[in-house]
């Protein structure tokens, strides 16, 4: 995930080319993610549904290897993201399914996602400064080929819902609406990042391998919260701190237009 948009740039893409494609991967796996939550629920099919998507994911990364155009590397991608889209949250709703029994920790538990997210970026940034960016299909084809295995081992288990599925839109009630336009609104603070980072920090002249050792960083502070996260949400109040939050996430990017400006203009006085 941090050296994708390096390796669209290495494709020799241009700005509007890499934000279209990054950017249409949360709209994809939103769609997709609901129409499988759906299925899931009415059906109780949540597990043969996961394991459809890693195998069906991995498959659709194979293109990635030849493909070199804009049309068929956006194709390819898209097809990742819907099929992609429905497994973390549906591994979500597994978890808390079967939650009791692993400790009723979800924090601690979901660490271990982010534990895998460090190892995987700060693997990759020996080979990728090996290699070049041009390594990155290789990367997420050699992570997308264990999913579906290890997706076909997770509890077939599944509860069931009392009646019928309700369709997604019933769920707007007016609190929903209000906590799903502070997501939106927080994703899409993130966009402009996830898609542009690797290309700025390659830009201001760091090696290709600064976006993994950054991103692993940051996720190393996410494991921490997910470790104590229990006892901070027994001292603060789910709503208190989502505020918190916020304040937080505007901090964070008033600080990183300032260290922004200021790497920008000492890589220019270093260039002359």
């Amino acid at each position: 995930m941090p050296y994708f948009p390096l390796y669209l740039d290495h494709l020799g893409y241009a700005g509007w080319q890499i934000g279209a494609i990054v950017g249409m991967q949360p709209l994809l796996r939103w769609t997709s993610a609901l129409g499988s939550a759906h299925a899931a629920d009415r059906w109780c099919v949540r597990r043969p549904l996961l394991v459809v998507a890693g195998l069906g994911g991995a498959l659709a990364v194979v293109p990635l290897l030849a493909v070199r155009g804009f049309v068929a590397v956006a194709a390819v991608s898209t097809a990742v993201g819907l099929l992609h889209g429905p497994i973390i949250p549906t591994l979500d709703a597994t978890v808390i399914d079967h939650l009791p029994r692993l400790g009723g920790d979800y924090g601690r538990l979901r660490l271990w996602g982010s534990l895998a997210f460090v190892v995987g970026a700060l693997a990759s940034a020996p080979l990728v400064g090996r290699f070049s960016s041009a390594v990155v299909p290789v990367l997420l084809l050699l992570a997308a080929l264990p999913l579906a295995p290890a997706l076909a081992r997770l509890p077939r288990e599944q509860a069931a819902l009392a009646g019928r599925s309700p369709a997604a839109w019933t769920l707007l009630t007016p609190p929903l609406r209000a906590f799903l336009t502070t997501a939106f609104l927080l994703q899409v603070s993130s966009g402009a990042w996830t898609g542009f980072f690797a290309v700025h920090t390659t830009s201001l002249g760091f090696p290709d391998t600064v976006p993994g050792l950054t991103w692993g960083l940051a996720v190393i502070a996410e494991i921490a919260l997910f470790f104590w996260g229990a006892r901070l949400v027994e001292r603060v109040a789910p709503p208190e701190l989502i505020l918190l939050v916020l304040v937080l996430t505007v901090a964070r990017w008033a600080s990183g237009s300032r260290v922004g400006s200021f790497t920008t203009s000492a890589a220019r006085a270093s260039s002359t």
